[in-house]
């Protein structure tokens, strides 16, 4: 299986992790650029349109997104605003949407539930159910 990886880069080590044990089991596994963990500001902000088209080749090319929600920013089980945007667009795509966690309650909780996601409860073995 073909899995793309999405996720807030605070969390990089948690979707490394998740990366290696997909790996471990023969999945190609395709990450978001790492590059993005490293930049900030202004140097960020001009590489983001580059960042964000690099990683919908890679959703474009996954079978299955999956999404690393962690806590971030006093919120359980955190999905960012890009990651929100990642996951339409998977949708978009009729890719099925993993959630590593439980949906968060945020603004945009409807929105996430709209999208379908399934949730692995932390469990990578779930995919396969």
């Amino acid at each position: 299986m073909i899995v793309a990886i999405s996720g807030s880069m605070s969390h990089i080590s948690n979707i490394q992790e998740i990366a290696r044990d997909l790996e471990a089991i023969g999945d190609t596994v395709y990450l978001p650029n790492v590059s993005e963990a490293e930049v900030t500001g202004v140097a960020l902000r001009k590489r983001k349109p580059d960042l964000i088209k690099d990683h919908y080749t890679k959703i474009r090319a996954a079978d299955v997104l999956i999404v690393a929600n962690y806590d971030k920013k006093g919120i359980k089980n955190y999905i960012g605003g890009n990651t929100l945007i990642e996951m339409a667009f998977a949708y978009a795509l009729g890719k099925s949407i993993y959630l590593m966690n439980n949906v968060p309650e945020m603004d945009y909780t409807d929105e996430i539930h709209g999208l379908e996601p399934k949730i692995l409860h932390n469990n990578i073995n779930e995919l396969r159910r």
